[in-house]
């Protein structure tokens, strides 16, 4: 399990290291590398192809994230 914070649009960890972020609709690692994002209700990876749901994601993750946010903790921590 981890735990992790989001401090304005950046996700750290329980180090308080930055380990991605979000901007718009768009997920990056933390070198700022797209690696997916959110369309609609779907989470897509950087080609395109739909690896989840934020349905998916909020089934998996504890807390009060949603949306980008939300896709962002699930493929960084879960997928």
């Amino acid at each position: 399990m981890a735990n992790v914070k989001m401090v304005g649009n950046d996700i750290k960890n329980n180090s308080g290291q930055r380990i991605g972020y979000v901007q718009g609709n768009d997920i990056k690692n933390n070198s700022g590398q797209r690696i997916g994002y959110v369309q609609g209700d779907d989470i897509k990876d950087n080609s395109g192809q739909r690896i989840g749901t934020l349905g998916d994601a909020r089934r998996t993750i504890e807390g009060g994230y949603g949306g980008t946010t939300l896709a962002a903790i699930w493929i960084l921590f879960v997928r």
